[in-house]
This record gives structure tokens, sequence and C-alpha cells, in this order.
């Protein structure tokens, strides 16, 4: 039997422009900061 693993689901992705509806643009190596919620079901590391 494959092993079920819980759903995951991630949010409020940022940065983000118009609420996501358009990317975020960066020069070529220019840095950017990525954050967002991240949430798993269960007790297992992410």
């Amino acid at each position: 039997m494959p092993e079920r693993r819980g759903s995951t689901t991630i949010e409020n992705v940022q940065p983000q422009v118009d609420g996501g509806r358009y990317p975020v643009k960066r020069r070529a190596g220019e840095p950017v900061r990525i954050t967002a919620d991240i949430f798993k079901e269960g007790h297992d590391d992410l």
C-alpha cells in the first residue's frame, strides 16, 4: 500500500503585485526576499 502523506497548504506568498495577478519582476542577479505561510497536517517536519 502506498504511503499517504498529509496535505500541505501554502498561503500568503510575498512579494505579490496586485494580489498575485502579475509576476514580480527583478533584474538578473538582483536579490529578492520571498516569504510564505506554510502549513502541513501531522507532526512531521516540512
